[in-house]
């Protein structure tokens, strides 16, 4: 039934928001911040449904802000990963 579909649609999107949190953590040391951050963020906005020129704006925006605020204002070392960003 309906309820039944929209119950296990949501149980699927909630299982693959732990799995990008999970690949944010491992991946990050690896990859860097930018990089980790940038996927993390556009890949839960299209399994939110997002639109494509949207999701990869407000990627963008987001994923830049953050590393200002943290790495360059609060001076947070974040992640450079294996490219040095």
């Amino acid at each position: 039934d309906m309820q039944d579909r929209a119950s296990a649609s949501g149980m699927v999107k909630i299982l693959i928001l732990l799995g990008l949190i999970l690949f944010y953590v491992v991946a990050s040391e690896w990859l860097g911040f930018l990089l980790t951050m940038g996927i993390t963020m556009l890949t839960m906005m299209l399994v939110l449904r997002t639109k494509l020129p949207l999701a990869l704006i407000m990627t963008a925006c987001a994923t830049l802000g953050i590393y200002l605020i943290f790495a360059k204002i609060l001076l947070v070392p974040l992640p450079e990963g294996l490219f040095y960003f």
